[in-house]
C-alpha cells in the first residue's frame, strides 16, 4: 500500500510539473504511438520481471527445501545488502539524460560518461563489499542479535552483490542508451534460468549459503555478458586502469579494519572510510575531468 500511495503521489507531482512547465495533456487515441512505445518498453518490462525472478526465487526455493528458519537467516543478510542498492539507481538516474543526449550527439562523450560512471560506482561499491565482509558478524549482532549468527556467512558472500549490482546497473543504463533493450531482456531471461538451476544444485548441499553463492554467480554472469555486448558494439572499458587504485585503497582499508575490528564499530567505519578516501587522494584516483563531471551531476 505504501508503494502504491507513493507511486500515485509521484504521478500527480509529475503531472502538475509537466502541465505547468511544458504542455497541457489532452485525451487522444494514438495507436501508432502505442505501438512504438510498447516496442521500446516491453523489453525493459521483461528485464524487470526476469530481474525480480532471479532476485526472489532463491527465497521461495529455500522455503520449499529448507524451511522458514533458514529463509529468515538468509533474508536477514540480504536485507542489509538491499539497503545499498538505491545508490546506483540515484546516481545513474542523474547521469542518464547526459548519456541519452550524448548517444545522439557525441559518441566520444558517451564513452567518457560510461567510463567515469563505472569508475565512480566501483569506487563506491568496492569498500562497501570489503567492509561488510570483514565486519559481517558485527553488523548481524547490531541489527538482529546473537540469535541470527547463522546469517553471518551469507552476509559475507552477499556483500559482494553490492559491488556487482553497482557495476551491473551502470552497464544496464549504457545498454538502454544504446537501444539494446532486446538483448538485455534475453540475457536477463537466461540469467533467471541459470539462477534457478544453481539454486536447485546448491541449496540441497549448502542451504542458504548455496543460495548466496548462486546470487553472486548470476550477477557475475550478467555483468560479463553486458560487458561483452558493450565492448563489441560500442566501447571496451580499460578495466585494469579503472580498478587498480580503488583496489589498492580497499586492500589497505581492509588491513586496517582487520587490525581494529574489535574496537567501537562506528569508529572503525569512520577510520576505514577516511583512510580509503585518503589513499584515493594520494594515488590521484580523481582527475580534473572527474571534478567537472561531478559538477554537472550535482547541477542536475
Amino acid at each position: 500500500m505504501v508503494f502504491i500511495l507513493s507511486g500515485i503521489l509521484d504521478l500527480l507531482f509529475c503531472f502538475v510539473i509537466c502541465t505547468r512547465r511544458f504542455v497541457k495533456p489532452k485525451m487522444e487515441l494514438d495507436f501508432g504511438f502505442w505501438k512504438s512505445t510498447m516496442k521500446v518498453a516491453l523489453p525493459i518490462g521483461m528485464l524487470s520481471i526476469f530481474g525480480l525472478i532471479y532476485t526472489s526465487i532463491d527465497t521461495v526455493m529455500l522455503s520449499m527445501m529448507k524451511g522458514d528458519a533458514v529463509v529468515g537467516w538468509y533474508n536477514a543478510a540480504y536485507n542489509l545488502v538491499l539497503g545499498f542498492k538505491p545508490i546506483p539507481h540515484l546516481f545513474m538516474n542523474a547521469l542518464f539524460p547526459l548519456m541519452a543526449g550524448y548517444h545522439a550527439s557525441s559518441t566520444d562523450l558517451l564513452k567518457i560518461v560510461y567510463e567515469k560512471s563505472f569508475k565512480y560506482l566501483f569506487i563506491m561499491g568496492l569498500p562497501i563489499a570489503v567492509g561488510i565482509t570483514l565486519l559481517a558478524d558485527r553488523f548481524i549482532l547490531l541489527f538482529y542479535g546473537q540469535q541470527f549468527h547463522h546469517s553471518i556467512p551469507a552476509l559475507q558472500i552477499l556483500s559482494w552483490d553490492v559491488l556487482l549490482f553497482f557495476s551491473y546497473f551502470c552497464m544496464a543504463f549504457v545498454l538502454v542508451s544504446l537501444n539494446k533493450q532486446n538483448r538485455m531482456a534475453a540475457i536477463a531471461g537466461c540469467a533467471a534460468l541459470v539462477n534457478i538451476v544453481l539454486n536447485l544444485v546448491l541449496i540441497p548441499s549448502f542451504s542458504y549459503v548455496g543460495a548466496a553463492i548462486a546470487t553472486i554467480i548470476t550477477e557475475t554472469l550478467l555483468i560479463a555478458l553486458f560487458f561483452s555486448i558493450i565492448s563489441k558494439s560500442f566501447y571496451k572499458l580499460p578495466v585494469g586502469k579503472i580498478l587498480i587504485k580503488p583496489s589498492i585503497a580497499s586492500l589497505i582499508m581492509g588491513v586496517v579494519i582487520y587490525q581494529f575490528m574489535e574496537f567501537n564499530l562506528i569508529l572503525v567505519i569512520i577510520l576505514a572510510a577516511s583512510l580509503y578516501c585518503l589513499v584515493l587522494y594520494l594515488t590521484r584516483a580523481f582527475s580534473d575531468d572527474d571534478l567537472q563531471l561531478f559538477k554537472q551531476i550535482l547541477g542536475r
